[in-house]
């Protein structure tokens, strides 16, 4: 009985960190394929400033949302240009904002069904143009697009990473509520924690867009899981 409960918790733990995986892995796919897609370079610095949903549903408009804010003592004027991707020339949008010190504005974009290409993606690029003293900023993201009518975006998104993180949390309560029997069973079970945390952490810092951390925190658990199956083959 006792050996079944730890099986079950392994078993909860493993699956709840392979969604995850999953889950990170996509939506690093959809931000590297549009940080390459072909879109010009202008800005001389990234910002974490703009928002975009993670999955849209066919025919569901998304919402890209972008921040300003003037931290400056000094009235500011910048010109904000958005780009979708599209199979032939991109969507293109320009703003020109006025914000007093101290002043923030959220500017909204839509993106939907005529800004996806290669059946499944949008992508969306963002220039800010240099306001003094202000530098040149922009961002991209991806967007995956996902034939599940009956659900929304942002739904499939919040659903699917719930269901890891309880999977990973009743895994966890378990190993850790057992004694392990053996030296070799207490690494084993140290190195399925480690996992744990690395799978949390990489679908945290992708899910805020930050993708450089994201790949390596990937690689780094697909290394903890051929170190584990090399443990299993050999007990």
């Amino acid at each position: 009985m006792k050996e079944k409960r730890v099986f079950a918790g392994r078993l909860c733990l493993l699956s709840g960190c392979f969604i995850a995986l999953i889950l990170s892995a996509v939506l690093l796919w959809a931000d590297v394929e549009a940080l390459l897609y072909g879109f010009g370079h202008y800005g001389k610095q990234a910002t974490s400033r703009m928002k975009c949903p993670h999955f849209l549903t066919v025919g569901e408009t998304g919402l890209i949302r972008v921040r300003f804010k003037n931290t400056t003592s000094q009235t500011i004027r910048p010109t904000v240009k958005f780009q979708a991707s599209a199979t032939q020339l991109f969507r293109t949008r320009t703003v020109s904002l006025q914000l007093a010190p101290g002043e923030s504005q959220t500017v909204v974009w839509e993106v939907g069904s005529q800004d996806v290409v290669w059946r499944h993606f949008i992508f969306v690029k963002m220039y800010t143009f240099a306001a003094y003293p202000m530098p040149d900023v922009e961002q991209t993201c991806g967007i995956l697009v996902i034939n599940v009518p009956w659900l929304r975006g942002q739904q499939i998104y919040l659903l699917t990473m719930t269901i890891s993180l309880v999977l990973i949390g009743v895994g966890g309560w378990r190993l850790f509520s057992e004694q392990a029997a053996t030296n070799r069973l207490a690494l084993r079970r140290r190195s399925l924690i480690f996992l744990a945390v690395l799978s949390v952490a990489d679908l945290g810092v992708v899910s805020l867009g930050w993708w450089p951390p994201g790949i390596l925190l990937t690689a780094v658990a697909i290394l903890m899981i051929g170190i584990l199956i090399g443990q299993w083959l050999l007990r």
